[in-house]
């Protein structure tokens, strides 16, 4: 009886310690933003000893495919939280409890606009540092946040857990063939007519143990209710969806990344080639750690895959989303912001002299996105050099917005945003915009330009412009 009483009581303290330790160590708020002017629904993890008047990094967190807030996108955002971080996770349009007619759509295009929304919202919060926003894509979502963090200045990093990552070859490889891609698109192609013409939308299961129809038939996690298929998870799946997930392209913006980025991933999870070709493409620009032997869904909710993973994440975040030694005086910045313009006005005005006087002696150039090569080192007078000969036949007109600057010491890391317009006589114009990363070193003669990546956003007119001048 006595060793009965023992194996009770051990029972009980052990019951007990575990309930304390699920209790959740964060403080929990509901939050609405916009995007597209639909309302979205998102919850906001802060630490539980955080102070009113604090500002915290933040970070976006978003999940897999068909999935709501609740899921994996919480499960992170909660130890997040634990490690001092602001951690926002939220509903996508037309799913959870966020607004929108159409409903349960996986666009990549669509979800790229909430996670830059989510970004833009996060940096005006009172417990936020606008200046230290970050994203954390989960599996399928990895794909958006990349497309978001190369088209909005508010992530200045990003960390990618388990991303599916696919391009075409790979589409067909899961599933089954250029024929069978073809007839989910068509498939898809019908549901998206269906809804223009009577505003109804066409649904399968998303997950199920008996529906044969569902897109994850007998697929762990989403069929279990101590994991995935929880009451909040909507379980539905536009058919519209196919065209544009089985055509995003995630790999082919690896040339586009406007800064370092980490991932976590295991051979045993979904495709791992897909993000072995997106850090080739992107060469040094992405680092990370292989776990072995972790499923795609134990990186969703078992506590040893997480707390690898957001170690690992929060490496990464404490150096990039650093507090630089002082952002800009607006004396110094007008200085920076002024060599760039310069630079930039000596190119469009021809003044090829002046160009070379507002770069370092040698300076690293960037144009991978827009012509896939990689970046390298060139000395200033060839670099120059080169704009004069491929530049002779063209008139060009940059305009340069939206700077952010930030200086430590003698060197300053600046954004903006450009738009350029090209023209000459007897070929069709091009414009092509995006976003300048500039780096520059203070000398006795000034801010000096060391190093000029440009990430594209889009082009306009004759794409073969260029070369059209050239021959």
């Amino acid at each position: 009886m006595k060793t009965y009483g023992k194996r009770i009581l051990t029972i009980m303290v052990l019951v007990i310690t575990l309930t304390l330790n699920t209790v959740e160590a964060t403080i929990k708020k509901q939050v609405t933003f916009t995007s597209k002017n639909k309302t979205l629904v998102g919850s906001l993890y802060l630490p539980d000893d955080y102070q009113a008047g604090q500002k915290l990094p933040g970070i976006v967190v978003t999940g897999a495919w068909t999935t709501v807030k609740e899921q994996m996108p919480a499960n992170y955002a909660k130890v997040l939280a634990d490690k001092g971080y602001a951690a926002l996770v939220f509903d996508f349009r037309g799913w959870g409890k966020s607004d929108d007619a159409i409903k349960y759509l996986e666009d990549p295009v669509r979800k790229t606009e909430d996670i830059k929304a989510a970004a833009g919202f996060l940096a005006t919060l009172d417990e936020i540092d606008s200046k230290r926003v970050g994203g954390l894509g989960i599996c399928a979502s990895s794909g958006y946040m990349i497309k978001a963090f190369t088209e909005t200045l508010a992530l200045k990093t990003i960390a990618l857990v388990a991303p599916w990552l696919h391009n075409s070859d790979i589409a067909e490889e899961v599933y089954g063939g250029a024929e069978s891609i073809q007839s989910l698109i068509a498939t898809g192609e019908q549901a998206r007519e269906k809804f223009e013409q009577t505003g109804e939308i066409t649904t399968v299961s998303a997950a199920s143990t008996t529906d044969k129809s569902a897109i994850m038939y007998q697929v762990p996690y989403y069929t279990e209710k101590d994991r995935g298929l929880i009451p909040e998870y909507d379980n539905q799946f536009n058919l519209a969806s196919w065209e544009s997930w089985l055509t995003f392209d995630a790999i082919s913006l690896a040339h586009k990344l406007p800064g370092n980025i980490v991932f976590v991933h295991s051979e045993a999870a979904a495709i791992p080639d897909g993000l072995k070709q997106f850090a080739e493409i992107a060469n040094d620009k992405v680092q990370g750690v292989w776990i072995d032997n972790v499923s795609q869904f134990d990186f969703y909710d078992q506590p040893e895959p997480i707390r690898i993973a957001v170690d690992t994440v929060v490496d990464h975040f404490q150096t990039t989303l650093t507090t630089h030694e002082s952002d800009a005086s607006i004396d110094e910045a007008q200085k920076i912001q002024g060599t760039i313009i310069k630079a930039v006005n000596s190119v469009d005005t021809k003044k090829w002299g002046d160009a070379t006087r507002y770069l370092a002696e040698s300076v690293f150039v960037d144009y991978s996105s827009m012509n896939g090569q990689a970046g390298t080192e060139v000395k200033a007078v060839d670099l120059v050099a080169g704009w004069q000969q491929l530049l002779a036949k063209a008139s060009t007109h940059h305009i340069l917005t939206n700077f952010e600057i930030q200086v430590n010491g003698n060197h300053a890391e600046t954004q903006s945003h450009v738009y350029a317009s090209h023209a000459a006589e007897g070929v069709e114009y091009w414009d092509i915009f995006g976003r300048y990363l500039h780096k520059l070193e203070k000398t006795a003669d000034g801010w000096k330009i060391t190093s000029i990546t440009f990430i594209v956003h889009g082009q306009k007119g004759n794409k073969d412009f260029l070369e059209q001048i050239s021959q």
